[in-house]
This record gives structure tokens, sequence and C-alpha cells, in this order.
């Protein structure tokens, strides 16, 4: 059995929207193993720097750093770190931030949490996926380098034995 750790970082600076996602959303049902908050995009940085997300779940608008210069930091040290936006804006130059940074999902502020539920899951899945790929990848890399070297020994007992019956 494959046991899979999966961390949301949470960050928007409305308490209110932070709080209510934190405690509506039944993490552990969805896969979501630990959950860490704050409110605002350099305690965003700094928390995912000693937490080190899965998910990135964040408000596009914020005071001090937004979501998406924070997103962008992030990126530099978590790669892998799926990113989903939430904001009461459509604004166009958020959204090609949002491509460019390869986000997961854009959600549209008023929440719908069942959207929100469902985009969490999808993700959830998609980064167990991940994980299961690259265990097999690691497993069949593993086989490997067992197995090269004796098939290298018996490829060169095959040509000494060639060898040898030729008188050569």
């Amino acid at each position: 059995m494959v046991i899979i750790l999966i961390k949301l970082l949470l960050v928007d600076d409305e308490e209110n929207t932070r709080e209510g996602i934190y405690s509506v959303i039944p993490w552990n049902t969805l896969g979501v193993d630990q959950v860490m908050t704050a409110d605002n995009g350099i305690n965003g940085v700094e928390a995912a720097k000693e937490f080190w997300p899965d998910i990135l779940l964040t408000d596009v608008r914020m005071p001090r750093m937004d979501g998406i210069g924070m997103a962008f930091e992030i990126r530099r040290f978590i790669p892998d770190c799926h990113i989903i936006f939430m904001s009461g804006y459509s604004d166009k130059e958020y959204l090609k931030s949002a491509i460019a940074l390869s986000a997961t999902a854009y959600i549209e502020k008023p929440l719908d949490i069942a959207e929100l539920r469902e985009v969490i899951a999808r993700t959830v899945t998609i980064i167990a996926a991940k994980r299961q790929e690259l265990k097999q990848t690691q497993k069949i890399n593993q086989m490997l380098n067992i197995s090269i070297p004796a098939l290298k020994n018996q490829l060169a007992v095959s040509l000494l034995r060639k060898s040898a019956a030729r008188g050569t």
C-alpha cells in the first residue's frame, strides 16, 4: 500500500475567508493530510519554505505581495507545487499569469465550496498518480541497476565460451 502525504498551504488576506475555507473543507476526506495557513504573500512564501506544500491554494489580490508574485516565488524552490488561485476578479493579466504558472485551477469568488472540494480532490488525484508513476520508475531503475551487471557478466561468459570453442 502506498502512503501519500499531501500538504496544502492556504493563503488569503481575508481572515473570514481563510478561516471559513479551513473549517468547512473536509481535508482528510479529500486526501489532504496537513494544512497550513498564511495571511499574505510574504508570509505565504515563508510558510512554504518551512512547510513545503504540495498544493498552494491562494487568493490573487493581497497586500504586501499578491498571490501571483508569491506563486512565482514558491515555484522557484518548489517547482512541482500545484497552484489553485481564488479571485473575485477576472482580470486578464491575472489569468495570463495563472496560465504562465501552469495553475491547476482558477476559482472565482464568491467561492462555490463544492467546486473548491472537487478541484482539491482532482489535484490530490493528480499528485497521487505522479507519485505512483515516480515510484514505478524508481523500481524499474533499481531492477535495471541490479540486472545490467549480471547481463554484462553473462555476455562476457558467452563471448569467452564462443572464443574458446573456436580455439582462439
